[in-house]
């Protein structure tokens, strides 16, 4: 998929006269409300967890805040190396509307049964649930039509408005939870391929690259041990 730029994304979708806003991690290296108050600082970010058990969790807590179409802040967000920071979303709901259809995704309940943290707030996993889900996105979180996350760019056709459910109340497929995992995968596996390519070229050029990622897929696949354990494997394997 090719990259959005974002200053297209901003005027483009403008026009829909939405105003703009931004979701921020605060478990991020990003540091992403950090920097937001160091370039902008204009408005003041509002917790998610406010008004749920855990609304003095302030160092964990994911923040909301509106943005000025032509915010400083907006700059970093396009140069950020961090896939996790947060992401950009244009909605036609109120403020309070907005932030209480977030608040009710504070948990969501998986395939088993469990209620456990949903990570709304980090574009990486996001856009994997916006590519799964499309349209009907619009059942799970109603409250953004436009998204443009990690230079890429996602529509949803939302309704004018829906009732707020309470949290918990979204119930994970598993579908959903094999597509994460596939993509963890594939993450992992490409980031030792390009490892391999710039470390150890010795061995990454000894292979054709179809043979080696079928190596270090196999490797991959039949060790569920810590990464540092894995690599050591796959190093002794390719070397042998």
């Amino acid at each position: 998929m090719m990259d959005f730029p974002l200053s297209n994304w901003r005027t483009i979708t403008a026009t829909s006269s939405m105003p703009l806003y931004a979701v921020l991690s605060n478990v991020s290296d990003a540091q992403a409300v950090k920097n937001y108050y160091i370039t902008d600082g204009s408005q003041t970010p509002y917790g998610l967890y406010t008004g749920t058990p855990y609304e003095h969790w302030f160092s964990v807590m994911p923040m909301l805040v509106r943005l000025d179409e032509h915010s400083p802040f907006l700059d970093w967000i396009n140069n950020t190396e961090y896939k996790d920071w947060g992401w950009l979303a244009r909605s036609h709901l109120p403020f309070e509307t907005i932030c209480a259809h977030l608040r009710s995704l504070t948990q969501a309940i998986m395939p088993g049964g469990e209620a456990v943290f949903f990570r709304y707030w980090d574009g990486e996993y996001l856009s994997i649930m916006l590519d799964h889900f499309t349209d009907s996105w619009q059942d799970v979180l109603p409250a953004f039509a436009f998204y443009w996350i990690n230079h890429q760019s996602h529509v949803v056709h939302v309704p004018l408005e829906q009732a707020v459910q309470t949290s918990p109340w979204w119930q994970v497929p598993e579908s959903l939870i094999q597509k994460l995992l596939t993509n963890k995968e594939n993450l992992l596996l490409n980031n030792i391929l390009q490892t391999l390519q710039e470390s150890y070229p010795n061995i990454y050029w000894t292979y054709r690259h179809d043979v080696l990622e079928k190596k270090v897929k196999r490797l991959l696949q039949h060790n569920n041990k810590n990464k540092s354990d894995v690599w050591n494997l796959i190093l002794q394997q390719l070397q042998s």
